[in-house]
């Protein structure tokens, strides 16, 4: 059985994980605080999703509170990653060093993020431990691609690490505590999804992001923006 390193257990406590990334923002930044009807509809529609997801595994979810929520837009670096970092490149685990040495690419990344992305939710999923909800849009995002591919790029090449990923787009709900009952926790996503759905003719949930950040953090509930807007 292989426990999480982001989570000590379900009441929830959350261990010490440290780093940075780049967040899509909307309104006052990250978490479900909009005030626009789509965007309620969208926070009570993950509301309603997590409550069900914790029905259904009780004592081995550990669900996020809201105003952690968020879309990354492109990993930075954190402690997970670590061991795999040139020993002289570790200093890029502070986020003020890495605005320094990649903000050129940051910056780039940034400004194709500026502009108004409509994003709903399709599909709840578990990636290792995390328990996610899939969030796609309509919207043209080949320029965000390409800027975060150079990002990541960047910082491989400091790091000796590879760090380049495809980005699929999501918000994490919360966090398995082990992996011991995966298969069957996994098997039940579509059923909650299907559980937790929209009532017929009610306000379609969206997102409206506008714009990207940097925000560190110290564990997985905890975040904070060290962008100059």
């Amino acid at each position: 059985m292989k426990r999480s390193s982001k989570v000590i257990d379900a009441t929830p406590t959350w261990a010490p994980f440290t780093g940075w990334s780049v967040l899509l923002e909307y309104e006052a930044g990250i978490g479900l605080g909009g005030t626009g009807a789509a965007e309620l509809a969208f926070a009570r529609r993950l509301d309603r999703l997590a409550d069900a997801f914790a029905a259904v595994t009780g004592e081995t979810f550990a669900r996020l509170p809201q105003e952690s929520f968020h879309i990354t837009l492109c990993d930075g670096i954190n402690a997970g990653m670590r061991k795999h970092l040139a020993p002289d490149s570790r200093q890029l685990l502070d986020p003020l060093v890495a605005t320094t040495v990649v903000g050129e690419e940051i910056d780039a990344l940034r400004r194709a993020a500026e502009r108004p992305i409509h994003w709903r939710p399709v599909a709840l999923e578990i990636r290792g431990h995390a328990v996610v909800v899939t969030v796609r849009t309509n919207a043209g995002l080949d320029d965000v691609r390409t800027q975060r591919l150079r990002l990541l790029e960047r910082l491989g090449s400091i790091t000796g690490a590879q760090l380049v990923t495809p980005w699929r787009p999501h918000m994490t709900l919360g966090y398995l505590v082990d992996d011991e009952h995966i298969d069957r926790t996994r098997a039940q996503c579509p059923t909650v999804w299907e559980g937790s759905s929209p009532e017929p003719g009610g306000t379609q949930a969206t997102l409206l992001t506008d714009r990207a950040g940097v925000y560190e953090f110290s564990d997985m509930a905890t975040f904070w923006s060290v962008s100059a807007h």
